[in-house]
C-alpha cells in the first residue's frame, strides 16, 4: 500500500515536492531488525544535525523537484541521498507523513555496514558544501532530544517505533 499512500499524500499536500515517511531495516530473511522513525525536519536541521533524518526507502519526490535540483551526486557514494534531501529542502517543500513507506535490506556486505569511513568522508564534504559548523556534543544531544520529543508527540510515530499498530507493520 505504500504507492497508494504516497499518491494520497501528494493529493492531500499539493505544495509538497518530496514526501517521506518511516522505513524498516530488514535482514536477508525479511525480518525487521530496526525501525527508522522519520520526523518532520527542515534544511537547517538536515545540514547541521540530521545526517540521516530521512529514511531513503521511505522517500518519493515529484519530477518537477528533480528537474529543479538535478540528479543524485554519485561522487558522494555514501551520502548522495542526504545531499539530495538537503537540496530538496532548500529548493522545495518536503513533507513528512507518519506511516511506513519502505524497507532497506541490510546485511554485512551492504555499504551501510561495510563503508563507515566513506560515510564519514562524504559527510565532511557535505558539511563543507553547505556550511555546516562543527557541532558540540551538547548540541548533537539536544537535537537528538528534539527528534525524540517529536516521536513522542506523534502517536502514530510512537506506535510505529514500537510496532504497536497495524499501520506500523513492515510490508515485507
Amino acid at each position: 500500500g505504500a504507492l497508494h499512500t504516497i499518491a494520497k499524500a501528494f493529493v492531500r499536500y499539493p505544495q509538497a515536492d518530496l514526501i517521506y515517511g518511516h522505513a524498516c531495516l530488514i535482514d536477508e530473511q525479511d525480518r525487521v531488525t530496526r525501525r527508522l522513525c522519520a520526523t518532520r525536519t527542515n534544511a537547517s536541521e538536515l545540514i547541521h544535525y540530521n545526517a540521516s533524518a530521512i529514511p531513503q526507502p521511505g522517500t518519493t519526490w515529484r519530477r518537477s523537484l528533480h528537474d529543479r535540483i538535478g540528479y543524485l551526486d554519485e561522487s558522494l557514494h555514501c551520502r548522495m541521498d542526504n545531499d539530495f534531501w538537503i537540496r530538496a529542502a532548500l529548493a522545495g517543500v518536503i513533507k513528512f507523513v507518519p506511516v511506513h513507506l519502505g524497507n532497506l535490506r541490510c546485511y554485512p556486505a551492504t555499504k551501510s555496514h561495510s563503508l563507515h569511513d566513506q560515510f564519514e568522508q562524504d559527510q565532511k564534504i557535505l558539511d563543507s558544501r553547505y556550511g555546516a559548523r562543527e557541532n558540540s556534543p551538547i548540541m548533537r544531544r539536544l537535537m537528538t532530544l528534539r527528534r525524540w520529543l517529536r516521536v513522542v508527540r506523534s502517536p502514530r510515530t510512537l506506535a510505529y517505533r514500537f510496532g504497536l499498530s497495524s499501520s506500523s507493520k513492515s510490508p515485507a
